[in-house]
């Protein structure tokens, strides 16, 4: 049952890169990854403008942030229609249809390599369904390089996730 809810969600993430195209889908990543370090980074900017209105110096930093966060989604998802009018000006769709499709499944892999992290956070790896499933042992691959490449702040706090074997579940011979 998990394999199929595994599969799903990576054919979903498919079809919405297939619909959607690869330079928007590029974008939109883009987007929420400037949008979190600006807002992180930058918090400082706002939050002047906020001393003493909010009442709380954590919460006015966290309204500044999320200023911050929102101008820049806004700001990509301007320059991700001017894109997408020039990709579509150009002929260009067939192609760009073709790589978000292939960045569809690259996102739900890595979705998938998420959720194993998570998942193991709360021992969901003991669960017999876990163990017997043969997608999972994918995305523990994915998960172990995440854990890999992730701030050693971040991965500190992650179980380690060592590499299954992808032949589990496999009859022998």
């Amino acid at each position: 049952m998990i394999d199929y809810i595994i599969i799903g969600v990576v054919a979903i993430s498919a079809l919405i890169g297939l619909f959607r195209g690869f330079f928007p889908e590029l974008i939109s990543l883009l987007s929420w990854i400037v949008a979190i370090w600006s807002g992180w980074n930058f918090s400082h900017v706002i939050e002047p403008y906020l001393a003493g209105k909010i009442g709380s110096p954590a919460l006015e930093l966290w309204v500044a942030r999320g200023i911050i966060f929102v101008g820049v989604l806004l700001v990509f998802g301007l320059l991700g229609q001017l894109i997408a009018l020039l990709i579509k000006k150009t002929g260009l769709s067939g192609t760009d249809r073709a790589l978000g499709l292939a960045f569809g499944v690259a996102r739900g892999a890595v979705i998938l390599g998420i959720a194993v992290l998570f998942a193991r956070m709360i021992d969901l790896d003991q669960e017999p369904w876990w163990q017997a499933s043969r997608v999972i042992p994918y995305g523990e691959g994915i998960a172990s390089t995440l854990h890999s490449i992730l701030p050693e702040q971040v991965s500190q706090h992650l179980p380690a996730v060592e590499q299954a074997d992808t032949t589990a579940g496999e009859p022998a011979g």
